[in-house]
């Protein structure tokens, strides 16, 4: 499983010249992020017990057509699905894509006396590690949800292994293959509005991925093996997806008889910069 760090920002900016009771002063606000929910809830008290009332219906997003939804207690904010809907901002570095967005009061008039901007934020790494380990073919995920300023969370990331190049029959038992035969790997993640690149691949005698014994058959996102027949990536820096074919090995030794495959991850946006096509990057354009 890829465990990833997600910062969760909020910040207020208030601008009221009147007096407040301590408790309306506390957000006290509990945030989650996930791979494809980024919400906020805040105590309903927090607005109602200004001079005038903040209602639910006064609020919106980013994208004024995107309220939020009150329970009994609090004022829920969410952007579901894809990160960037409701007019979320995305901003990245070399280390991290940040996904923010704003609660805030309707524009529409011409003065208020009740000031709301309350900007939330999610900050994903961008490098990950996915291993294959037995058939299981799957990372298990750590979510923790917290009442404070930062929180953790991931995107979803697997490696799955396939029969045969329609990538469609799935290996569900451990595969045992002779060398003439290829396995067939494909790497996603959720959300999927999101670019994923290979940037290493390796395998191991055993199921720990920094083993002194390794393979190296990706590298710099480009194929180490420069024959289509033993090694063939379909796919890579193009998609939320990463596809490839290799032909079957052994580790030598006799005590070495099961391989283990392991892949660096690099999360990227839509930019040629960022995720540049692994087919022009490794031709060296």
């Amino acid at each position: 499983m890829a465990h990833l760090n997600l910062l969760f920002v909020l910040v207020l900016f208030p601008t009221w010249t009147f007096s407040l009771p301590d408790a309306a002063k506390e957000i006290n606000e509990t945030v989650m992020c996930t791979k494809d929910l980024m919400e906020v809830e805040i105590p309903k008290y927090f607005f109602l017990m200004r001079s005038p009332p903040v209602y639910i219906w006064d609020l919106h997003l980013n994208n004024p057509e995107c309220h939020g939804l009150e329970t009994e207690d609090f004022y829920v904010f969410r952007v579901k699905t894809d990160l960037s809907d409701c007019g979320t901002v995305m901003t990245l570095d070399d280390l991290y894509i940040v996904f923010s967005n704003t609660i805030q009061n309707n524009s529409s008039a011409i003065i208020t006396r009740n000031y709301i901007n309350i900007t939330f934020a999610c900050r994903y790494p961008m490098k990950y590690i996915v291993q294959q380990l037995n058939a299981k073919n799957k990372i298990s995920v750590d979510i923790r949800t917290i009442t404070l300023n930062t929180e953790d969370g991931n995107f979803s990331i697997s490696m799955i292994l396939f029969k045969d190049e329609s990538y469609k029959e799935k290996w569900t038992t451990v595969p045992f293959l002779s060398l003439e035969d290829n396995i067939f790997v494909k790497v996603n993640m959720i959300p999927t509005h999101l670019l994923l690149r290979l940037e290493k691949c390796w395998a191991t005698p055993n199921k720990m991925p920094h083993y002194n014994i390794q393979y190296i058959f990706i590298k710099d996102s480009c194929p180490e093996v420069t024959t289509e027949h033993t090694l063939l990536v379909k796919t890579n820096g193009q998609g939320s997806e990463a596809m490839f074919r290799i032909q079957m090995f052994k580790f030598v030794g006799e005590s070495y008889k099961d391989i283990f495959l392991h892949c660096h991850v690099q999360i990227c946006h839509n930019t040629a910069a960022v995720c540049q096509p692994v087919s022009t990057k490794c031709l060296g354009f």
